[in-house]
């Protein structure tokens, strides 16, 4: 089947991000002859934010993300990852970004698509961003802080994690990230599917 518009653009901008986004997002809701009120009662969402999301016209949280992924037992590069070959190298730059409305807040995979099992990222927070509270998923994760202090919060208690400290967890915790410093923290880690 034929894509109306689709044509060989410059690199993708947050339009074009969410677009595919939506895209894949309606194609499985579709696929799986679902309507827009079955979506929002199975993840909690409201029937409009989803049609919004579909429609590419809104950007999305993380903990929102997860929802739609585990809703729809998929993962999240599923959803915003692309396809990549069988031996991948990313370079700085190239990896795929996720969405978040979280201000101050970077969210990459490290792969377009998961790894025996394992979907590698990496959170970067500006001095004083968090990475929004209650992210939950199924499967286990596994952070490591690569750079400055981070605060790990996970049910309601706070880890202190600094530059060489690793944390590992069941996802289905409720987790944040925050970064009270006045420079940069970068965490690297990697959830399983559950």
């Amino acid at each position: 089947m034929a894509r109306r518009g689709k044509q060989t653009a410059p690199p993708p901008t947050d339009d074009s991000e969410r677009g595919l986004l939506g895209e894949r997002l309606r194609i499985l809701r579709i696929r799986r002859r679902l309507s827009l009120s079955d979506v929002a009662l199975g993840t909690g969402l409201s029937r409009s934010f989803i049609a919004l999301l579909e429609s590419g016209q809104t950007d999305i949280s993380v903990s929102r993300l997860l929802r739609l992924a585990e809703f729809y037992g998929v993962w999240i590069s599923d959803l915003v990852g692309s396809i990549g070959p069988a031996v991948e190298i990313l370079h700085p730059g190239d990896a795929p970004p996720m969405p978040t409305d979280d201000e101050g807040v970077e969210l990459v995979l490290l792969t377009r698509q998961p790894v025996r099992g394992l979907l590698p990222f990496m959170v970067r927070l500006s001095a004083g961003s968090k990475l929004e509270g209650g992210v939950a998923h199924t499967g286990e994760e596994f952070v490591h802080c690569v750079e400055g202090e981070v605060e790990l919060v996970v049910v309601d208690r706070v880890h202190e994690r600094r530059a060489g400290d690793t944390a590992s967890y069941s996802g289905r915790l409720p987790h944040s990230y925050r970064n009270s410093g006045k420079a940069t923290a970068i965490l690297i880690g990697a959830i399983t599917r559950g």
